[in-house]
């Protein structure tokens, strides 16, 4: 696995392992092989092309909201990510702040959102977001999750992760210093 530099490493373009031009707000700019994720991704349900994800973080105090699947979704009772799939005529940064708003009752607008890392495989496209927020709110969850809780990072139950999020966890988290967006 490549290791993402600190934040304090790179220089003010540098994004993960690109450069990005100065109007780029992305942190990361990776993009990961499906094929590569192992056997986990053998029992994955696509029924779509594309979806998008998102992170919720909180400049204050430095957690994020992580929502745990219910019971009626694949996946059952994982911690995970706010998303979805991307519906016909959307773009990524569209189906991330619909699925956000759907979910969590939050709105968010493209403005709100940092691309932080991108899965593909031959037929299918995840893209995944941060979203910041200045302070801590209570979601007002859909039949999608169960509960959601403010998290460090540290805290996250990485035994109990859904797939996108522990592909987050292990290029994105854990290389980062999520301390340091708050600007």
């Amino acid at each position: 696995m490549k290791r993402l530099k600190r934040r304090s490493e790179r220089s003010n373009n540098l994004i993960g392992m690109k450069k990005k031009n100065k109007s780029s707000i992305c942190r990361y700019d990776i993009t990961i092989r499906v094929d590569d994720w192992g056997d986990e991704f053998r029992d994955f349900p696509v029924t779509v092309k594309a979806a998008s994800g998102c992170m919720i973080f909180c400049i204050e105090t430095g957690r994020f909201l992580i929502p745990r699947r219910s019971n009626e979704v694949w996946d059952a009772y994982t911690w995970g990510v706010w998303g979805g799939g991307v519906e016909k005529g959307e773009s990524f940064v569209e189906a991330a702040t619909r699925e956000v708003f759907e979910e969590s009752g939050r709105v968010v607008g493209p403005s709100d959102l940092e691309r932080l890392l991108q899965l593909r495989t031959g037929d299918f496209d995840y893209c995944i977001f941060l979203c910041k927020v200045r302070e801590e709110f209570e979601p007002k969850l859909n039949w999608e999750h169960d509960y959601a809780q403010w998290m460090d990072v540290e805290d996250l139950p990485i035994d109990n992760l859904s797939l996108g999020l522990k592909r987050i966890y292990e290029h994105c988290l854990l290389t980062s210093s999520f301390g340091s967006w708050g600007s």
